[in-house]
């Protein structure tokens, strides 16, 4: 009988534990949350909204990309969709360069 309150007391301790790191997992977390949200809201605001409608270009010219496998209307056009969806990422791919440039250390803000 000893071993097996030994045993749950064990079991207790462990489970108490593994709360307690769960807990600091869950704050860790928490807070590389908070932190990547703050980076990207401080990239966002560096966009204006001609930039928005680029990325949002290559977004859908990309979902056209893949939906021209089953649609023969699109099969027809997917040079034109192929090249707005390249010249929209390396617009895209460029301005995100340029921010990267601003990139200030000392207070993690472009």
């Amino acid at each position: 009988m000893t071993n097996c309150c030994t045993f749950f007391k064990k079991a207790g301790d462990y489970r108490d534990l593994a709360a307690a790191r769960l807990e600091n997992a869950g704050d860790l977390v928490r807070a590389g949350y908070t932190a990547a949200s703050q980076r990207i809201t401080s990239l966002l605001r560096k966009y204006m909204l001609s930039e928005i409608q680029i990325l949002q270009l290559m977004l859908v010219s990309f979902g056209v990309l893949l939906g021209a496998t089953f649609s023969d209307f699109f099969k027809k056009h997917r040079k034109f969709v192929l090249i707005a969806f390249l010249l929209s990422v390396c617009l895209f791919v460029y301005k995100a360069f340029q921010l990267l440039g601003e990139w200030d250390e000392s207070n993690g803000e472009f």
